[in-house]
């Protein structure tokens, strides 16, 4: 637990760490309800009561700290394992106590020490203490602040003490002065003129300052000026001193406070660093803001073992794979910079240290990566680490914090380099494949290497690769195969000097046997392989030495082994044939052996999978089978033959810097042949697929637009020379279906293995196809002759027939037409009478409405006559009640006389009033009862008879309109039944008429047309005849589709 201070040494100034033996401060140690109160009254009467009050104005809290003596704080507390929860909830209640902040982290730390308590922990945490010890350590941090504000203060007051005592100075001696020139005029002193005015009278005073010269008076004045003015200045230095001591006192406070706090401050990191153990405290922590005021405590000029325990809670609370929160915060609080500073003090301080291993922890952080280049000499210090004398975990820090500030952060590569920290981390490789410090060396490598080649030289020069490639199948530690391997395929790039050491150094046999075919499934051994043929592959890059070391070791056998078997579209199958291509690379021999282990159809199956995507593999393999047919001129037939002439020619575009041109006639006749190709056929290649059932209308489509440029001509002579141009597009075709179908053969194969033999047995297809094609043009021209003839025959039959259609329908018009005039007319007239009949319906309907409507109207003056009487007699009666309530207050303070007339008028009045509410009653007035008998004769009226006569005659009018409707609609149907019938024989006659003059026209043409192919036929084209150029053209075409 924490130790206890000692005072501050007087020559050093520090406060070191040694404590007094456990048996003093066991017996220095008070009770705490008794022994600590009277140490700290004790302590308030020794300090006294100045520095209590101005402690009181300026500390955290209101009320006095007690300062407990060195042997009090450090004395171990009785902390139970098992504290109960109120006793828990009171301990952890006391850090909201200033006066008790370090009593209570002292007993917290004790209570947490247990390394193998975690239940413990965890119930300090949920009992909130994390945010009242992170207030402790911002609440001592303030005091610093405080305290040096007060420092500044105190410099401030002594300097004003020190111009007041100078002030007194120069008033001191402008008085000697003035009293030595008095003296040397002979006048008296202000002291001797004192005197005087004690034993002389007043007049006498009068009579001699009125004698007294002007000179005198003014050096009289001048005496008592400078007198005056020294008084003030011994008042200003008497102030000064009081404000001096009065901040000599708050310095002194705030110091016992900041170092009382100070105490607290460590007793509350040992805390979080107890409970920093347990790893779900460690978020906790993070989120209660602790990270932010260790951050703050990584000042080494503050106590050691303060600073020291802040950067073991930032080590604790960083550890994790889930601690990147913390990292970020770190960062933002302004930590890194300070633990640079603690690391510049070089590797043989253990702060230095504990500084590199948070910083190996953080350094994962891309903000961190940017902060720690950016702090003055970080990389200077981390090279310094990396280059100790002596072994120790501090450098496995330092070779961790180098790896993860170069990874993806091309400046801190530089930066790593240029401050020469390469040369030491790659001499940790020597410790040997089972040492950590060797696996991070090797990472370290491929995080320089990745996207940076300025660091390779370095690398190289360091002398590392020897022992990396003993790394490789290394028993010691295998699983440093897969980080080596990864490390060699980047420094075999483009350092020559480097692909020497290696090769040299025997990377090549090993790599070799990593390359197997029976473990590529395995998804670890998949990567070792990857990697390992990536660095093969680099290896034969551009060097014709290792080549030559290559060919040596046989490395090919092993490739083509994993082309048979690995699958397609895969980054393993993209380096080997990266492999193929640098291997193939300007070396014919090279090619021949590529050639001669018939890998061709291999490296031809990955092009075929991933051409229609253009995948990386596909284009690879492109330049791979360019490489080879570049190199040796007989592998050209056998591309050709195989897999057409258009992936000839394509790979021998895409050959890198070859040295076999394309003729420029042949560049021409491809272009216009994908030209044509794509024009004709991309629309229907993406309907065709998955849509079966427009395979034949969309062909014949397509054919017959490619047959009018071969056969729409007038000239037998251009027709000809057409056919030989139909011919040429047919071959093209031919070849854009031998690429298409040895495409379609490498999308349902798994392997280049399965593969290679199904080409090999289509080619043999496609040449039996063809011979079966020449037997079956001359079948075709003997059908072509016997379809002419039947053609003619059928279009004067056809002709006929059109004729006599038309002929049919135009009689059968004209008797539509009749009808339809005899429909029209009787369709007018049911209109005309209905229209009649719904006048006299809706004239009887007006006459019972406007019946009804007389009969409302005067119903409505009778209700209206009695509603008036009734507000008549309302208003009259209230007139009456107010005349009497005014006739009854003229009563008070009347005449008698003047009584008996005013009683007699409300008597009448009251009469009045009697006589209206009788009449408001329901048979009390005769008028309003003859109103109301009138109004409910009307309302009888309005069902009475003269209604039901008028209702009568209403139904009677709308039964006769509904009829003459019914009849009206009947005609008008009728009506267009016959117009219909009449349009459909129009539209059939004109049809049929169509028909036939179109039969006409093309039996006309067709005479015509027939005629041509006679002459062309006997012109020696049948060999090559339409209908068969068609079928050969429609078959083509769906093959390519």
């Amino acid at each position: 637990h924490t130790q206890p201070f000692r005072p501050p040494d007087p020559d050093t100034g520090r406060r070191d760490l040694l404590q007094p033996p456990q048996s003093q401060r066991r017996a220095t140690h008070q009770h705490r309800s008794g022994g600590a109160r009277c140490t700290n009254l004790l302590r308030r009467a020794e300090l006294g009561s100045s520095f209590w009050a101005v402690h009181n104005k300026f500390g955290a809290t209101s009320s006095a700290h007690p300062v407990p003596t060195f042997s009090e704080v450090g004395a171990e507390a009785a902390m139970p394992s098992d504290i109960t929860a109120a006793e828990l909830l009171a301990l952890v209640t006391k850090l909201k106590i200033e006066d008790s902040y370090a009593r209570a982290a002292e007993e917290l730390a004790t209570l947490t020490d247990d390394k193998l308590d975690d239940a413990i922990r965890r119930r300090v945490a949920d009992a909130d203490a994390t945010p009242k010890l992170r207030k402790l350590l911002e609440v001592f941090l303030e005091s610093i602040d405080m305290h040096a504000s007060s420092l500044k203060e105190k410099a401030a007051k002594e300097v004003r003490c020190e111009l007041a005592s100078a002030l007194v100075k120069t008033a001191t001696d402008a008085l000697d002065a003035a009293e030595e020139k008095q003296a040397k005029a002979g006048d008296s002193s202000p002291a001797e003129a004192e005197e005087n005015r004690d034993d002389e009278d007043e007049g006498l005073l009068k009579k001699e300052k009125e004698k007294a010269d002007p000179a005198r008076t003014q050096r009289g004045k001048a005496v008592q000026t400078a007198l005056e003015a020294k008084t003030e200045a011994e008042r200003m230095e008497k102030k000064t001193i009081q404000a001096r001591e009065a901040a000599n006192e708050h310095e002194e406070a705030l110091l016992i406070r900041k170092s009382y706090l100070e105490m607290a401050a460590s007793s509350a990191l040992q805390v979080l660093i107890n409970l920093s153990r347990s790893k779900p405290n460690r978020l906790l922590i993070d989120q209660c803001g602790c990270i932010k005021p260790a951050c703050a405590l990584l000042n080494m000029t503050m106590r050691r073992e303060v600073f020291e325990r802040a950067v073991m809670l930032l080590i604790n609370c960083s550890t994790g794979p889930e601690m990147a929160p913390v990292h970020a915060n770190i960062l933002e609080a302004g930590g890194v910079s300070r633990l640079v500073e603690m690391l510049k003090l070089g590797p043989t301080q253990t702060t230095a240290h504990r500084a590199i291993q948070v910083l190996s922890l953080v350094s994962l952080n891309d903000g961190v990566k940017d902060a720690f280049r950016e702090a003055d000499g970080g990389f200077g210090a981390l090279a310094a680490m990396l280059g100790a004398e002596k072994d120790g975990l501090y450098v496995k820090h330092a070779a961790l914090c180098g790896n993860h500030l170069c990874e993806m952060n091309i400046p801190n590569k530089l930066a790593f380099m240029e401050h020469g920290c390469i040369p030491p981390m790659m001499a940790l490789i020597k410790h040997g494949p089972t040492s950590p410090l060797t696996d991070i060396v090797v990472h370290t490598i491929t995080s320089l290497a990745v996207g940076n080649e300025l660091c390779d030289p370095v690398i190289t020069n360091s002398g590392p690769l020897p022992y990396l490639v003993d790394l490789i199948s290394n028993e010691a530690n295998p699983k440093l195969t897969l980080p080596a391997v990864t490390a060699v395929m980047h420094m075999a790039r483009e350092d020559v000097d480097a692909k020497q050491i290696l090769t040299l150094a025997g990377v090549i046999p090993k790599l070799k046997l990593l390359v197997n075919k029976d473990n590529f499934e395995d998804k670890h051994e998949a990567k070792v392989i990857e990697k390992a043929v990536s660095a093969l592959s680099n290896l034969a890059n551009n060097s014709p030495s290792c080549q030559a070391e290559l060919t040596k070791e046989g490395v090919l056998d092993n490739i083509k082994g994993m082309l048979q078997v690995v699958h397609p579209n895969t980054k393993l199958a993209q380096v080997l044939i990266a492999f193929c291509a640098n291997f193939a690379l300007n070396s014919a021999d090279n090619g021949t052996m590529i050639k001669d282990a018939d890998m061709l159809p291999l490296i031809a199956f990955h092009h075929l999978n991933g051409r229609a995507m253009a995948s990386r593999e596909s284009k690879a393999a492109l330049v791979a089978l360019g490489s080879v047919v570049n190199e040796v001129q007989e592998s050209a037939d056998l591309v050709s033959g195989m897999f057409s002439e258009i992936l000839l020619h394509e790979c021998l575009e895409g050959a890198p810097d070859g040295t076999v041109s394309i003729p420029e006639n042949l560049r021409d006749e491809m272009a216009m042949f994908r030209n044509e190709l794509s024009a004709e056929m991309e629309k229907m290649r993406a309907k065709f697929r998955g849509k079966s059932s427009k395979l034949g209308i969309e062909l014949g489509t397509a054919s017959s637009n490619m047959m009018i440029r071969v056969t729409g001509r007038k000239s037998i002579k251009a027709e000809v020379k057409e056919m030989d141009a139909a011919k040429k597009l047919r071959e093209k075709l031919a070849e854009a279906q031998t690429l298409e179908d040895v495409t379609l053969l490498a999308g349902a194969s798994k392997t280049a293995g399965d593969f290679a033999p199904l080409a090999r047995k289509a080619w043999d297809t496609r040449r039996t196809r063809a011979a079966k094609d020449a037997a079956d043009i001359e079948a075709t021209r003997v059908a072509a002759e016997a379809e002419v003839e039947q053609q003619a025959a059928a279009n004067v039959i056809s002709k006929d027939k059109e004729m006599k259609e038309a002929d049919e329908a135009r009689e059968d018009l004209r008797r539509a037409q009749a009808d339809a005039a005899k429909s029209k007319a009787a369709a007018i007239k049911e209109v005309s009478e209905a229209k009649a009949a719904k006048k006299d319906w809706e004239a009887a309907t007006k006459a019972v409405q406007a019946k009804r409507d007389h009969f409302d109207k005067e119903k409505l003056k009778a209700d209206k006559a009695i509603m008036e009487l009734r507000e008549s007699y309302t208003l009259e009666r209230a007139a009456k009640n107010k005349e009497v309530k005014a006739l009854e207050s003229d009563l008070v303070g009347a005449t008698e006389d003047r009584k008996i007339s005013i009683e007699v008028e409300i008597t009448e009045r009251n009469d009045t009033i009697q006589d209206l509410d009788r009449r408001m009653l329901p048979d009390g007035c005769p008028d309003i009862q003859a109103l109301q008998l009138q109004a409910a004769e009307l309302e009888a009226a309005k069902t009475g008879a003269i209604i039901s006569a008028l209702e009568d005659i209403q139904a009677e009018k709308k039964a006769n309109y509904d009829m003459e409707q019914q009849q009206a609609d009947e005609a008008a149907v009728a009506r267009e039944a016959a117009l219909e019938t009449e349009q459909d024989a129009k539209m059939s006659a004109k049809r049929e008429t169509k028909e036939a003059r179109m039969e006409d026209l093309r039996t006309v043409k067709a005479a015509k047309e027939l005629a041509k192919k006679k002459e062309r036929l006997a012109a020696g084209l049948s060999a090559e005849s339409v209908l068969g150029q068609k079928k050969k053209l429609q078959s083509e075409c769906c093959i390519v589709m």
